[in-house]
């Protein structure tokens, strides 16, 4: 599986980096967007690292994020939250393959990805996988807690036996909160970024719940190719 790499996220994007790098594209990552301006032709970015300008701009970040950055003030729109626990089991029942995901009544969980039947290693005893778990407005990261209601679940389904908490991380704005009375906000939304000139494109950056990859590198290869900028360095920032 190619977008998930046995050695790592590396083994894919790394030569893709480097080649870019070559071209003269440059790489700042790790760092948190304090404002975004438009000045004349030319967007200033302004990170806790130092401040960058761009001719132009592709925004994958939530959407909200990038609203404070440019207006500073909330945008009204909401995203989820969400904890990921990776978990390790002495036993999971073999009809529940690559991925389950969870259409019960009972159980907050959303999706396990078994890692273990994906990249089995010989030496490793035990299965291991991920459990991802959205979090509601107003809910706190409780790893432990999600992890508990999560062995009440599977176990009384007979799905997993001997399941123990190897490590847990929060994702922050993972996915858009589409409640009544978003698509009027966010069609008001992106009309004011939109006349700022900043592209947004992605899950986060469009508010889009599963928008797929190509169909974005496709509207955002047009939405560039439209643009008139005539800059003497032209450069990007995502």
């Amino acid at each position: 599986m190619r977008v998930r790499p046995q050695q790592g996220f590396d083994a894919l994007f790394g030569p893709i980096a480097r080649q870019l790098s070559a071209m003269g594209v440059e790489f700042a990552l790790n760092e948190r967007i304090v404002s975004l301006a438009r000045e004349g032709a030319f967007f200033k970015i302004r990170t806790d690292h130092g401040t960058r300008v761009a001719s132009a701009i592709v925004s994958t970040i939530p959407l909200d994020r990038l609203h404070r950055a440019l207006f500073s003030r909330p945008s009204g729109l909401e995203s989820l939250d969400m904890t990921t626990l990776y978990v390790s089991a002495e036993w999971l029942h073999p009809d529940i393959g690559n991925v389950l995901f969870n259409f019960h009544a009972d159980g907050t969980w959303k999706r396990a990805t078994i890692y273990s039947r994906i990249y089995p290693d010989p030496a490793i005893p035990r299965e291991f996988f991920s459990v991802e778990t959205t979090l509601p407005p107003g809910t706190q990261h409780d790893p432990q807690g999600a992890f508990a209601a999560f062995c009440i679940h599977v176990e009384s389904l007979k799905l997993a036996r001997g399941l123990k908490l190897e490590g847990h991380e929060l994702l922050e704005d993972c996915y858009p909160l589409l409640s009544v009375g978003t698509r009027k906000t966010l069609d008001s939304v992106l009309a004011r970024i939109g006349r700022t000139g900043v592209i947004t494109a992605g899950r986060q950056g469009s508010f889009e719940y599963l928008p797929t990859s190509s169909g974005v590198i496709a509207q955002v290869a047009r939405q560039i190719s439209g643009l008139a900028a005539a800059a003497p360095k032209p450069e990007m920032a995502a």
